[in-house]
């Protein structure tokens, strides 16, 4: 019998030329494709934190006076299963808002000074009614004080006096304003602590009794140091010493206020210096 006849094969060029370009139709496709999986994960990933901060918005809201009432609380669920948040990020977001008005209404309390520096009460009144635990105050605690203190913080005031009533008097008002005050008895200590204090403003009485050196004297003894003689420096005076310090050359870093103070008229000069001194500082950098 004859042999059956082979099909004829195709030309190896013409498969190899096939399979290149089936080879780079997969490679484009999958390019399509991975293309829009990034797109779609875009997308989704703009479509939640869209509704996350549209969630965020309306918790700020609920909260910005305190804990808002179960109605409210019921809407803002609503709300976050409307734009498909799930649970975990719903309670995630919701504590976080929480501690974070919690924390701006101690700030803003403070700030009009109406939380003294010895109270908890204030605190404990406004964790009951941010509904925040102790246990997530404490777990905090640390980042709210670091907030406190970058937003309160002031500077360091080192307040020369050897008089009590002075002390008592206008060192708690200071720290209640902001201010790191470190206090000595006479211009010869507060030599003896300056290196180590490195104060911002020096708040210092002029007399300390005939034995010990004066508040001007130690005014030129700081003049003559280079490291501080450009420190802000107010002297407390009595009446009496007005005129003469009226009379004297006081440089621009330098003022009086009479005694007895009248703490605005302290804090007025106080902050004036302390601008001026930062201005100062800006200009050397």
């Amino acid at each position: 019998m004859p042999e059956q006849q082979r099909a004829p094969e195709p030309a190896s060029g013409a498969t190899e030329s096939q399979l290149e370009q089936m080879k780079r139709q997969i490679e484009l496709l999958t390019q399509a494709l991975e293309q829009e999986k990034v797109a779609r994960e875009e997308i989704k990933k703009q479509q939640i934190q869209g509704a996350v901060t549209q969630f965020r918005q309306a918790l700020e809201k609920a909260w910005s006076n305190g804990a808002p009432p179960e109605t409210e609380v019921n809407e803002l669920h609503k709300l976050a299963v409307n734009l498909q948040i799930s649970d975990v990020v719903e309670q995630t977001v919701t504590r976080e808002v929480k501690l974070d008005t919690y924390s701006k209404a101690v700030k803003e309390v403070i700030a009009k000074r109406q939380l003294l520096r010895s109270s908890s009460s204030t605190l404990e009144w406004l964790r009951k009614v941010y509904q925040v635990t102790l246990e997530e105050y404490l777990e905090y605690e640390s980042k709210f004080l670091l907030d406190l203190v970058a937003d309160q913080y002031r500077g360091t005031l080192y307040q020369i006096s050897h008089d009590d009533a002075v002390l008592a008097n206008i060192t708690p008002k200071l720290k209640s304003f902001g201010y790191a005050v470190v206090t000595s008895k006479s211009p010869e200590e507060a030599l003896e602590k300056i290196e180590k204090i490195n104060p911002n403003l020096i708040l210092c009485d002029t007399d300390f009794g005939p034995q010990a050196l004066s508040g001007i004297r130690f005014l030129h003894v700081i003049r003559n140091n280079s490291k501080f003689n450009t420190l802000p420096f107010i002297l407390l005076c009595h009446q009496s010493e007005v005129s003469q310090l009226q009379s004297s050359e006081l440089r621009a870093n330098e003022s009086y206020v009479q005694k007895p103070v009248n703490f605005d008229e302290l804090t007025s000069v106080i902050n004036k210096k302390l601008v001026q001194y930062r201005e100062y500082i800006a200009t050397l950098s």
